[in-house]
């Protein structure tokens, strides 16, 4: 277990344990650092609009919601975010800014999956968390949806409780309140790379989003 190192794919939200992470890297063509243990090299968000990402499989539910769900808008997304903010005690990230992340992510479709073939996961719902971040972040004490699953990922309160965690998460990385500048381009390529090209591409849509839900 010595040669255990924990990484994270860019455009993937969660952290895995490999042994041979470089050779993955390569495999992918991602630059990946291995992780300590606590998600800091985490990336959160498949980010289905960006066309270097995986290909989208397909607007797709588990079987408990019985077929295809209608987007959501993004005032319902930030009415949605605001009661969940509300219920978990957070205060330091907008509903605004859960809103526009998930233009970002999933365009409002809470069906939304994205499969990480690399990783062996997928991203799941509204805010496209691999189904590892989401175990990670119910270890950290996120409990209050149950254990995550597949098919809860794709309940739209689920998606939210579990990237609004990851989001707060990030806000507070390293002991220090992190500017917008530093959380959403880390929800998508992991603290460890905010300043890489596809994490500021990424920013640069959620500006534009923002934009439009608080103009909305």
């Amino acid at each position: 277990m010595d040669d255990l190192l924990l990484l994270v794919i860019l455009g993937g939200a969660g952290w895995y344990a490999y042994t041979n992470w470089t050779a993955l890297a390569d495999a992918v063509g991602l630059p990946v650092a291995p992780n300590t243990g606590d998600g800091s090299a985490g990336g959160d968000g498949g980010d289905q609009t960006a066309a270097s990402d995986a290909a989208l499989v397909g607007s797709v539910v588990g079987a408990a919601f019985g077929g295809t769900m209608t987007a959501l808008d993004s005032g319902t997304v930030a009415n949605m975010a605001t009661t969940m903010l509300d219920r978990m005690s957070i205060t330091d990230i907008s509903p605004a800014m859960v809103a526009a992340i998930v233009l970002n992510e999933s365009g409002g479709d809470p069906s939304a999956v994205r499969k990480e073939p690399a990783i062996n996961d997928a991203s799941y719902g509204l805010m496209q968390t691999l189904l590892g971040t989401a175990t990670w972040l119910y270890g950290l004490g996120y409990t209050a949806q149950g254990v995550p699953t597949a098919t809860s990922l794709l309940d739209p309160n689920t998606s939210l409780y579990f990237g609004i965690a990851y989001l707060h998460w990030l806000r507070n990385y390293g002991g220090t309140v992190q500017p917008d500048s530093f959380v959403v381009p880390a929800y998508n390529g992991g603290p460890g790379n905010p300043t890489g090209p596809g994490p500021q591409a990424y920013y640069a849509r959620y500006q534009d989003n923002l934009a439009a839900v608080e103009n909305a």
